[in-house]
């Protein structure tokens, strides 16, 4: 567990479970209260998406309360997705949106009774199998904060990985983009130029 100096953000790792263990962040008002909001991944969430989610937390903190709350509208959250292709579907107390592919899907549930309540909860991977991590975050969290994690998802930048960190049934969906060969360095140093010394004779 890690806590910042004032002991309104806590985040850490708890191990076991089904999916391998959780990572968890809270965020307090008041570190003696319960928290004013939560979020939670799956262990098997890429460490790019909770780099990118924290990232974001931590620039809110150093530039003042924006961690908290946000006055942005909640579309922020989403948008990257709608950007990114992502289909909408709106219901009675939910929307939904889906990734292009199918392999992914965020809702967002309305009216929600309790602050505690998680009203953003995102699934990844194939949805006959249950998915193969989860991420979720409870109404109050600040808009730009999914808005990071989202982006993150939705980028179409590729990405290295290893064959043991590719889910079997994800392997038919994959794209695969070759690594550009590295670029031939040159061992010819540049001129140096050598100015005289005016303690020694001659300079």
């Amino acid at each position: 567990m890690r806590a910042s100096p004032c002991q309104r953000i806590k985040a850490g790792f708890r191990p076991g479970g089904p999916r391998g263990g959780v990572w968890k962040t809270a965020v307090y008002d008041d570190p003696f209260e319960p928290p004013r909001w939560t979020a939670v991944f799956d262990y098997g969430v890429p460490e790019g998406l909770l780099g990118a989610f924290h990232q974001a937390l931590d620039a809110d903190y150093t530039a003042g309360d924006g961690y908290l709350s946000s006055d942005q509208p909640l579309a922020a959250a989403y948008l990257p997705l709608l950007n990114a292709g992502w289909t909408h579907a709106i219901g009675d107390r939910q929307q939904a949106f889906t990734a292009p592919g199918k392999l992914a899907r965020l809702t967002h549930t309305h009216g929600l009774l309790r602050d505690d309540s998680f009203g953003w909860r995102l699934l990844a991977g194939p949805a006959d199998s249950g998915g193969h991590w989860t991420a979720a975050f409870t109404a109050r969290r600040p808009p730009q904060l999914i808005a990071a994690f989202t982006r993150a998802l939705a980028s179409p930048e590729p990405l290295a990985r290893t064959a043991d960190q590719l889910p079997l049934d994800n392997r038919p969906h994959l794209t695969i983009t070759p690594t550009p060969a590295p670029t031939a360095r040159t061992t010819n140093a540049p001129p140096t130029l050598r100015v005289p010394d005016p303690a020694l004779p001659g300079g």
